[in-house]
């Protein structure tokens, strides 16, 4: 009983992530339902690899068939404003502590001398 085998022409299937547009089944791993591509089509297909990340969100970038990077939109991240700073605090916490009145009456004893 002969094997059943696929005609030796490429066939050509619709992505519903390119929105009905014909492509290679033939091709390397562009475009699949996970949204995946080597290394090869970022060099050489870039503009579908972006539409992808705007449709999809994220591709798995492969190498040799392994996946190695995730390729996925850029967002800012927010800064947080920084807190308020307490000045009044600060010079305080730099601030020589206030000296005894026993500590103040010796200083000024030492200052007059013997006068």
């Amino acid at each position: 009983m002969p094997l059943l085998t696929a005609p030796a022409e490429k066939v050509l299937l619709f992505d519903s992530v390119q929105e009905g547009l014909p492509i290679n089944h033939c091709e390397s791993c562009l475009i699949h339902n996970m949204a995946t591509a080597t290394i090869w089509d970022l060099r050489t297909k870039f503009p579908k690899i972006r539409h992808l990340v705007e449709t999809k969100g994220e591709v798995i970038v492969t190498e040799r068939g392994k996946p190695r990077f995730l390729l996925r939109p850029y967002q800012a991240r927010r800064s947080k404003r920084p807190p308020a700073v307490d000045f009044y605090e600060r010079l305080v916490a730099r601030m020589p502590k206030r000296l005894t009145e026993k500590q103040s009456r010796a200083i000024d004893d030492l200052n007059r001398g013997e006068r």
